[in-house]
Order: structure tokens, then sequence, then C-alpha cells
């Protein structure tokens, strides 16, 4: 398995914990409001499909619940 040479930082926000070694889950980051993601109706007024955009958090939200490892939302 890849493993980076340097030692990794880990920083704790909140109760999630950030940055590791791969393999070693602490957190996971969903970005859904980024240029070219199908929510995204007008990048430059910061229009988005709403209703969809909280159908994927809910499901962020059941995958961490299912899995324990917590999550941050971009």
């Amino acid at each position: 398995m890849f493993k980076f040479e340097r030692t990794q930082s880990i920083f704790e926000i909140g109760k999630v914990k950030v940055g590791r070694q791969p393999g070693i889950a602490y957190s996971f980051i969903g970005s859904i409001f980024y240029e070219g993601h199908r929510i995204v109706q007008d990048k430059s007024s910061g229009l988005f499909n709403r209703r969809e955009a909280e159908r994927l958090i809910l499901v962020q939200e059941e995958m961490s619940e299912k899995t324990g490892i917590p999550y941050i939302l971009q």
C-alpha cells in the first residue's frame, strides 16, 4: 500500500480528525458546490438545486452513520 514518506499532520476540527496516511479513515469530506457539479445552475449568482443539495447531504449523513466515519461538508 502507498504510504507518504513524510510524517502526516492530523488536525482535529470539533470532533473530526483530518489528515492521515492512506488506508486510515478519520473522516471524509464531501464537496457539492464546485463548478461543474450537476446541482450548480449558475456559478456567477450562486444558484443551485436546493432539493438535490439537501438529498446529497442526507446521503452523506447516512453513509457516515453506516460506516461510523465522521464527515465534513465543504
